[in-house]
């Protein structure tokens, strides 16, 4: 099995071209001794973008980017491909199957209009798309399906079997009555859809992160509008969720 970290951050600008080669005198890659990194990039505005909205001139496209670098770290190699998704969102779009042979990318906002750089953060479109590449051969990756999901996603994470693929969506965006869902996974791709209730959730909550356990059917999420992260229990049989804990603040910041 391939030796994959997930970089969890999105990122504007790649970051290596390819192929380089690192003199034998160089240290290992900033202390990196993984075999492969997996990162998204979103060229759809600039940093500035967040205190003026302004998204300036578009660079380049939107892509997943897959480095393979040698058992030394001293040589590297980058596969770019296309994959739209969104720094404007949580910085949780991309999540990792546990073999290493899959990714699973969300798409917040939409890429923006062609050729038109006078535009606004508000003039990007809404996204609504699962991106999934097989990634097991690292410089030749094959998209294998894109589905259409409820609108806005913000945060995706799959569970540790590899059997269930957890994506947490903006409520306003889907008339507040779909926070979460969880999808069965075979051989990739996704198969089974579930939205299930979320016991004691508000229409208003926000869950700008989910997240599974490392070995059971439990995951937690962060709701945003509450200041709480809470844990539920996923019963497949009866696609049901139970609470287990709650943690709260009195004061959301």
């Amino acid at each position: 099995m391939k030796n994959f970290t997930l970089l969890a951050s999105v990122i504007t600008l790649a970051l290596f071209n390819t192929p380089q080669v690192l003199a034998d005198n160089t240290p290992t890659l900033f202390g990196f001794h993984k075999h492969t990194l997996v990162s998204l990039s979103d060229a759809d505005m600039v940093a500035s973008a967040y205190t003026d909205g302004k998204l300036r001139d578009k660079e380049g496209h939107d892509v997943l980017s897959i480095i393979t670098f040698d058992s030394k770290g001293k040589q590297y190699q980058l596969r770019e491909v296309p994959a739209s998704n969104s720094v404007g969102g949580p910085p949780m779009a991309l999540s990792l199957h546990p073999s290493g042979h899959y990714a699973y990318i969300i798409e917040t906002f939409g890429e923006r209009p062609a050729d038109n750089d006078n535009l606004r953060f508000s003039d990007l479109p809404i996204g609504q798309q699962l991106i999934i590449y097989d990634i097991r051969s690292p410089q030749d990756p094959q998209r294998i399906a894109t589905h259409i999901i409820p609108k806005r996603p913000e945060s995706v994470d799959v569970s540790a079997d590899g059997k269930w693929l957890l994506i947490s969506f903006y409520p306003e965006a889907n008339g507040q009555s779909v926070p979460l869902g969880i999808y069965a996974i075979h051989q990739g791709d996704i198969t089974q859809q579930y939205y299930p209730d979320i016991p004691h959730w508000d229409p208003k909550d926000r869950l700008i992160s989910v997240k599974w356990h490392p070995k059971r059917s439990i995951f937690a999420t962060i709701n945003q509008t509450r200041a709480e992260v809470a844990f539920y229990q996923w019963d497949p049989k009866n696609t049901r969720l139970r609470p287990c804990l709650l943690y709260t603040s009195d004061a959301a910041d």
